[in-house]
């Protein structure tokens, strides 16, 4: 029968019992290789859309709408500090 990885049966992803009756684990060799590094959005869109949430909620907190983003706040601030410097370039 299978079980979870955590050895209790549920729903989920299921992996052989050993004939123990303990979760078998996954080896290096059998997991999913990691995908390259995520790509960013691109400052200027990410700044805009930080725009548009805080224009429709201006009681928003930067945690939120890092949160939101699918961003950490030191992201958001080295965002808007980017975003800041392209305006001033152009």
């Amino acid at each position: 029968t299978g079980v979870r990885a955590e050895g209790t049966p549920a729903r989920g992803p299921l992996v052989a019992a050993p004939a123990s009756g303990r979760a078998a684990t996954l080896s290096a060799a059998d997991k999913p290789a990691k995908s390259a590094a995520r790509t960013r959005r691109p400052v200027a869109e990410t700044a805009a859309l930080a725009a548009r949430i805080e224009a429709d909620r201006p009681t928003v907190s930067e945690e939120e709408l890092a949160q939101e983003l699918g961003i950490t706040t030191a992201r958001l601030r080295a965002v808007r500090r980017q975003a800041r410097e392209l305006e001033l370039a152009a």
